[in-house]
């Protein structure tokens, strides 16, 4: 027809044509009409976060749907180009954008806000996008977490709501961005999913009053916002974010729904479907879980459960698993699994439930060898096995004659530390554990260490700290020490604390039983302990198959066999790069022995008390148990006096080394200037 080749007329028929009738009324069809929401050009449209990522795109949104007066609030006020641009573009344009800093979290400050954006208009629809988080296991939140994730979001909802019910008699929208956090729940999330319940309720509320209002459950968030500015573009819980633009395509839907509550989110497309990159989605996920930013760095061959599997991740891969390949393991199993097994099922392999289950019977690698090479990090390889003493000086003198004593790592010696005490302007000691050192519990040891620190410094200034476990020591003895007078004048924690000893080690243990068969025999679990200890303790020194290794020594009938087995692995891996010594396998006996020890007592340590000396805690920035323990890492429940945080480069292990161990000494030189002469001495 485009082409004019056709003869004659061309007809269309919309529809058959019905012969009239006289005795029956015609019926149009019905064609369903599209809601879209509009704005009132001379009213005031008030967004609570309206400087945040969201926020600046809701308004956005509203111009381009008619309205010409938009006042955004923010805590900070405009402190961004990008803040600064939009708010000007807009304004060129017609629209009127005002930008307030007014706290709408108490009812004086919401009706002091909606008085002052009432000046240009009556105010048509206020949208509540403020949020404030304090992400953190609930082991680890405290009632002033919840108060401040609380604030912005519940207290501000309850007070906007009583507000407007006064001074905004033509309101038409009142809507607030929930979460799936409330709706669904989210590791790390209770504070802020109770917030939005908050919300939740007061919109409930308004509708059975009559009132306009809802509440949108929102997941993940693409390209702007809180998760796109701090974890990208990744998938948790078997959803990934939504794009920004879909989430404004929804508005209308949502907002015009006649449901007080509504939700929106992207269910994570399941991995076994062709996604054009290999199918790489399972094992990225998988890799999020575990906090492992680069899968193509990371130990393919290694079982889930010795990347650090603790229970909770567990049962989230575990329903990953379900969810996005209908793979059902057990517990046991999901630990057992490698990065390689869940790659080969990406890519359409065989079930991991049998091929990976079944290596440990087939697999070519003797139980016994070392691999040389590894792509996991061995800082520990070359450090003595069993420290000799409890004090070891890594610093003689300095500028300072102020004496700063750390406590060592689980491992027990404080070598580790041995960088960071170089650069520092004082006499630096490590407060090691060696084999006569009682270790049946973490007070103890602190106890039998103050008396050692009373020994070498009887009176004067000093500073306590301590490193990984040694934090937990650290803590005990500061609260011994200020019980007797002799209060330091600061204490500095090096990525840990009271919480990391009680909850990251009792990981270690919990990997063995998460969600596993109750009919197991006390004799297995106290195995499976032992093997996992030892695992923890021979990962630090040599490269093998992890899966066949564990198989191994669960097949043993003791724990002598197994310790033993492991010492002579660990004097071979140390042997192929020159650390030997007469008595080796017998060190390495003791110190898988001595381990195992500290882990019982760390695991079962539970704090009591509080501690007054100004505190610093250096957090290592690729922690990936970071997340689950809080900003703080449980320290605002032990501190009156000031906590500082500072956050370094680097993984746990690593970032006392290198470039990140000289950052770590020139936070730590600042801070002890600072808080000298604080101590009430001794």
């Amino acid at each position: 027809m485009a082409a004019g080749k056709h003869i004659g007329k061309v007809v269309l028929e919309v529809c058959p044509e019905q012969p009239a009738s006289p005795t029956t009324t015609e019926v149009f069809p019905l064609v369903p009409a599209v809601p879209r929401l509009a704005a009132h050009p001379n009213m005031v449209y008030l967004i609570t976060g309206g400087l945040g990522g969201l926020g600046l795109e809701l308004a956005g949104w509203l111009i381009n749907r008619g309205a010409k007066k938009v006042v955004l609030t923010s805590r900070r006020g405009i402190n961004t180009g990008y803040q600064r641009l939009c708010v000007k573009r807009w304004n060129a344009s017609g629209a009127s954008v005002r930008v307030l800093t007014q706290d709408a979290s108490t009812l004086a400050g919401a009706k002091a806000l909606l008085k002052e954006a009432a000046q240009d208009g009556p105010v048509g629809g206020i949208f509540h996008l403020a949020v404030v988080l304090q992400d953190a296991l609930l082991e680890n939140q405290t009632e002033e977490t919840f108060k401040l994730v609380n604030k912005a979001k519940g207290d501000g909802a309850v007070a906007l709501d009583a507000a407007s019910r006064v001074y905004c008699p033509d309101l038409h929208l009142w809507v607030t961005f929930s979460s799936v956090a409330c709706g669904r729940g989210n590791m790390g999330q209770t504070n802020y999913g109770w917030a939005n319940s908050v919300c939740e309720r007061v919109v409930e509320e308004r509708v059975k009053a009559g009132l306009p209002g809802v509440a949108i459950q929102w997941g993940g968030i693409g390209d702007v916002g809180v998760l796109a500015e701090t974890l990208g573009e990744i998938e948790v819980g078997g959803t990934k974010p939504q794009s920004v633009r879909s989430v404004l395509e929804c508005l209308d839907t949502l907002v015009l729904a006649g449901s007080p509550v509504v939700s929106s989110f992207c269910l994570a497309s399941s991995s076994n479907k062709s996604d054009g990159s290999g199918g790489a989605s399972l094992l990225k996920a998988v890799a999020n879980i575990l906090g492992i930013k680069d899968v193509s760095k990371a130990p393919m061959g290694m079982s889930l459960g010795d990347l650090g599997l603790d229970s909770l991740m567990s049962v989230e891969v575990k329903q990953t698993l379900e969810r996005e390949a209908d793979l059902v393991l057990s517990a046991t199993q999901v630990r057992d699994l490698t990065l390689k097994a869940i790659q080969e099922l990406d890519q359409g392999g065989a079930s991991p439930s049998q091929e990976t289950i079944e290596a440990g019977k087939s697999s070519s690698i003797p139980a016994d060898s070392v691999l040389p090479d590894s792509n996991m990090p061995q800082p520990w390889l070359t450090l003595p096995l069993v420290p000799e003493k409890s004090i070891a000086v890594l610093r003689e003198a300095g500028a300072s004659r102020v004496p700063l004593f750390l406590a060592s790592p689980i491992q027990g010696t404080a070598d580790p530390l041995l960088q960071v005490a170089q650069d520092l302007d004082r006499p630096v000691y490590g407060l090691q554990y060696p084999p006569n050192l009682p270790n049946k519990s973490v007070k103890n040891v602190a106890q039998i260490l103050v008396q050692e620190l009373l020994k070498v410094h009887p009176s004067g200034e000093y500073v306590i700290g301590g490193y990984s476990f040694g934090t937990a020591v650290a803590l005990e003895m500061t609260k011994l020490l200020e019980s007797k007078g002799c209060r330091p004048s600061s204490i500095v924690l090096l990525d840990g604390s009271q919480s990391y000893v009680s909850g990251i080690i009792e990981g270690y243990k919990s990997r063995l039983s998460a969600g596993g068969p109750a009919k197991e025999s006390a004799s297995t679990n106290q195995a499976q302990e032992q093997v996992e200890v030892l695992m923890v303790f021979a990962m630090q020194f040599i490269s093998t198959d992890a899966t066949t290794l564990k198989k191994y020594l669960l097949a043993l009938s003791s724990w002598e066999e197994r310790v033993n087995h492991v010492a002579k692995l660990v004097t071979q891996r140390r042997a192929a790069v020159g650390v030997t010594s007469q008595n080796d396998v017998q060190q390495a006996v003791k110190a898988g022995e001595l381990l195992y020890e500290r882990l019982r007592a760390g695991s079962e340590h539970r704090w009591e008390g509080h501690v007054m000396a100004p505190t610093l805690l250096v957090r290592a920035k690729d922690n990936p148990q970071a997340a689950a323990l809080g900003h703080d890492y449980g320290l605002s429940k032990v501190m009156k006096g000031s906590l500082q945080i500072e956050v370094v480069a680097g993984s746990h292990e690593s970032f006392v080394l290198g470039d990140s161990g000289r950052k770590v000494a020139s936070i730590l030189q600042t801070f002890l200037k600072q808080t000298s002469g604080l101590s009430n001495g001794h």
